[in-house]
């Protein structure tokens, strides 16, 4: 056997960086993820990884191999590595990348642009590093990139915008240039194909962030979602993961679960309505109609963000509130909703319904304004009648909500898919002064719209039809008064008496 004791580091590292093969700087878990996601020619690949784990290491690792290779042949391109904020991108990426390029040959070695956060290697391939907050979502339209590597997709704002409008169509024009004609080289085949957008996340507070309703769920649902827990961190010993299971609350705790072992659970302690996800099962489910019940149309005006319309039944024999149905828009007037409305009530009940509560979306100072505005909007121009609902005691009110859905006195159509999402995953800021805003889910204004039907629905109502055959307080016909009201009708037929 051949010795390698005479040949010093820097040769060695100069070897493996003029193949390129960074394999020395990932552990085996990583090396197993990127011969899966190499092995795949799909657009996007998902990853759900537990903290500590090296997922943000691993890309900068794949980025920086692939640009050398690049490099090598004389040829370019552009990489993306997308955080959830500016800060992000320059305190947690940006440090990953200069660790791995400690080892690079100068003659490999890009040039770093601090300002702009980008490094250009030699040939002219660029690193951009990227927050997705705010602005600079827009600001990454328009370019083209081989690779699109999103950290902490979990996470990010207005996820499904990010996503369908921004990143993939980065990656649109070199997969179309592969599929037409291949690997520009043939030494470039072993990266897999290039135009692709790698989500990678610890999974989101929420399982409703569109990372863990749409993308997780849909690479679960092909096989194709790779999870890899604390357990599965090689550089991590059991003994030192316990410890810190232990310390965080133990691994029954939503915080353990969700960070440490990726599960999909929400955090009790920043659910809104935790009784839904406890009781979901039993709450979502299809009614029929009683013959005789009221109907209520309630909603949660938005118009310049979401506006979510629940069409609520009150079935009084077993007082509960039934939502059969909901319209959900952005961004629309009063011209759009108001027909949208009335079409659906009638599909639903045959008629309008007999009360109709609306809230639209503005701040406590301005409410009272911007209810009577709206309102007189849909009578004045729509000729439908709402009445304003009461935003005052905002904690009270979600406590009646959650009250009322633990005793099972609300339920919910499968069809009322935004609403049970909000129910579902809707979450209250930092301070619990308000809801969390969420780029796909708006403000949760399900879960609003929830609380108005519970605040201003009467359940007290009887919706049985004036009788003579009922007492005041009756709910159903009385036997005795039936019995009597047909012996006079016989009576009456035969002139009063019998033959």
């Amino acid at each position: 056997m051949t010795s390698l004791a005479h040949i010093d580091t820097g040769s060695l590292l100069a070897g493996v960086w003029s193949v390129p093969d960074l394999t020395y700087l990932l552990h085996d878990g990583q090396i197993e993820l990127r011969e899966l996601a190499r092995g795949s020619d799909r657009v996007t690949d998902v990853v759900l990884c537990a903290r500590r784990w090296g997922k943000s290491w691993g890309a900068v690792v794949d980025t920086a191999e692939e640009c050398v290779a690049l490099d090598q042949l004389g040829m370019r391109d552009r990489f993306l590595l997308a955080a959830q904020t500016q800060k992000d991108a320059e305190g947690i990426i940006a440090p990953h990348m200069e660790d791995v390029l400690r080892d690079c040959p100068a003659k490999y070695k890009p040039r770093f642009n601090a300002q702009k956060l980008r490094w250009t290697w030699p040939h002219g391939s660029v690193v951009q590093l990227a927050g997705t907050d705010g602005k600079n979502r827009d600001r990454l339209r328009g370019r083209g990139a081989r690779r699109v590597r999103v950290d902490e997709a979990g996470f990010h704002d207005d996820f499904e915008y990010l996503i369908r409008s921004v990143l993939l169509p980065q990656a649109l024009r070199v997969r179309s240039r592969w599929m037409q004609h291949g690997y520009e080289h043939p030494s470039l085949a072993r990266f897999g194909p290039p135009g692709k957008v790698t989500m990678l996340s610890t999974p989101s507070r929420s399982p409703e962030h569109p990372f863990m309703s749409k993308y997780v769920l849909e690479a679960e649902a092909r096989g194709e979602l790779r999870t890899k827990t604390i357990y599965d961190a090689p550089h991590i010993t059991r003994e030192a993961a316990d410890l810190f299971i232990a310390e965080s609350g133990g691994a029954e705790s939503t915080d353990v679960r969700r960070e440490y072992f990726c599960e999909r659970v929400v955090d009790e302690s920043r659910a809104i309505v935790p009784e839904f996800t406890r009781h979901r099962a039993d709450l979502i489910c299809d009614r029929p109609k009683p013959r005789y019940h009221r109907c209520y149309t309630i909603a949660d005006f938005g118009f310049s963000d979401m506006t979510v319309v629940g069409f609520w039944e009150h079935h009084f024999d077993d007082d509960l509130l039934y939502q059969r149905d909901e319209l959900v828009f952005r961004n629309a007037s009063t011209a759009t909703i108001a027909p949208a409305i009335a079409e659906r009530e009638v599909e639903l009940w045959g008629r309008a319904s007999d009360e109709r509560w609306g809230d639209p979306n503005s701040t406590a100072s301005t409410a009272v304004r911007e209810s009577e505005i709206t309102i007189n909007d849909f009578v004045e121009y729509h000729g439908q009648r709402w009445s304003a609902c009461r935003r005052d005691r905002l904690h009270p009110a979600v406590n009646a909500l959650r009250v009322s859905v633990g005793r099972g006195g609300m339920a919910w159509h499968p069809r009322c898919t935004t609403t049970i999402a909000h129910l579902g995953g809707g979450i209250w800021n930092a301070s619990r002064s308000s809801f969390e805003r969420s780029g796909e889910h708006g403000h949760f204004d399900g879960v609003a719209m929830a609380m108005y039907a519970e605040r201003h629905i009467d359940r007290s109502r009887n919706p049985y039809p004036a009788n003579p055959l009922t007492g005041h307080d009756d709910a159903f016909v009385r036997h005795d008064r039936l019995q009597e009201q047909q012996h006079g009708a016989v009576q009456a037929l035969f002139g009063g008496k019998r033959r």
